[in-house]
């Protein structure tokens, strides 16, 4: 079954946007191929300061979402919203097809950009049905064209394990490393939320004070594209993670070559690796600063201010902009040091080429010193033994 959410305006216009840094948030990275891989915490901050999901109760505060708690009388149950990075794109045509062919409903949120599947709750398999889930109702995932899945409910363990092999002939170009991202959210119910409309002149999704994702709207469909929206921000913080751990990989590959050049003065690459290395940088770089999504807002969020505060509320959440900042930084280390590493190999060729033309030149001056010790000293011992023999005869 496919249906069409209600469309909203698209706006073209380029501007920048400008977000301020608040802390850095924590991810997950291993290796696909490798079956006995396990899941490492990315060393993106040095803080304690902690984003991922933890089990502990959210006790009410002064704020917009107690307020409407209180008023509803619900106790609102927390949940994982988790983000998985896999490829560099989806086939979204594709993808829909094959769903849709396995009886899963699909919607598409964002023509060409997302779509939304249902996932029932009778699918699952116990162990990745949440403990306290008791709402009776669907799961759902975010499968986004950037090669991101967002799971609203389910765990990283369903995405890897179940969903993502369900959707692996769609992708493109897959990374062999996933990056993952999660967080808590709760989900207001219609009712609830529209009971305080009147009394909440900012009603809509949002992060709170407590790092806690609260989806409320007014209709199923706005709750939909908030949920598109956060999905869009996690998955711009996965997808700049797998950069980070794409540089951490090779930065730990050329350590031991720099700490070579530094205790004995040599440098153990060749210029073929070393141009290979720096083609490695260039591609981060281009997939850092030439994709949009990692670098601004998307343009159909223009129009959208709802849209456009959340996706710089999840962004500012998790560090996006100082994390591309400290990339970029340490992008232009690595790119000196190859360079660098480059003009000493050229430098220490040149010095090679110099020897040789020195000692072809000695060559040729000993050849030439030979000649005129034949052409002199020779011929002249040459005519005296004849002039002897001459005057011998006589």
């Amino acid at each position: 079954m496919l249906s069409l959410l209600k469309p909203f305006k698209l706006s073209r216009s380029l501007r920048c946007s400008s977000l301020s840094p608040f802390r850095f948030s924590t991810s997950t990275c291993i290796a696909k191929n490798d079956p006995n891989a396990t899941k490492s915490k990315s060393n993106k901050s040095s803080s304690n300061l902690n984003l991922r999901r933890t089990k502990a109760k959210i006790e009410p505060a002064l704020d917009t979402f107690s307020r409407v708690r209180a008023t509803a009388n619900i106790n609102y149950q927390t949940f994982p919203v988790t983000a998985v990075s896999i490829c560099e794109s989806y086939d979204l045509h594709k993808v829909i097809s094959g769903l849709t062919h396995d009886d899963y409903t699909t919607n598409i949120v964002i023509p060409q950009e997302a779509i939304h599947v249902r996932v029932p709750v009778h699918r699952l398999d116990t162990q990745y049905v949440p403990v306290n889930y008791t709402w009776g109702k669907d799961f759902d995932v975010m499968v986004l064209a950037n090669g991101s899945v967002v799971a609203w409910g389910l765990s990283e363990e369903y995405l890897l394990e179940h969903f993502v092999p369900m959707i692996k002939d769609c992708e493109r170009e897959n990374f062999g490393l996933v990056e993952s991202e999660e967080l808590d959210y709760v989900e207001i119910p219609l009712e609830a939320a529209t009971e305080s409309q009147s009394s909440d002149a900012n009603l809509g999704s949002y992060i709170d004070n407590r790092e806690l994702i609260v989806i409320r709207g007014s209709t199923a469909d706005q709750k939909l594209l908030d949920k598109a929206t956060f999905a869009f921000g996690l998955a711009r913080s996965t997808r700049l993670a797998l950069l980070e751990q794409y540089l951490e990989n090779y930065i730990s590959t050329t350590k031991q070559h720099s700490r070579a050049l530094s205790e004995q003065c040599e440098i153990t690459l060749k210029e073929r690796q070393i141009l290979q290395n720096m083609g490695k940088i260039f591609l981060i770089r281009n997939k850092l600063n030439l994709h949009n999504e990692l670098i601004d807002t998307p343009d159909l969020y223009w129009s959208e201010p709802h849209l456009e505060k959340i996706y710089a509320e999840i962004s500012r959440e998790l560090d996006v902009l100082p994390r591309i900042a400290i990339l970029n930084k340490k992008l232009d280390y690595v790119s000196d040091e190859a360079t660098s590493l480059l003009a000493v190999l050229n430098e220490k060729k040149g010095t090679r080429l110099e020897w040789i033309i020195i000692w072809l030149i000695l060559i040729e001056v000993f050849f030439e010193t030979f000649h005129f010790y034949e052409r002199y000293v020779l011929e002249r011992r040459v005519k005296e033994a004849e002039s002897k023999i001459g005057l011998n005869v006589k």
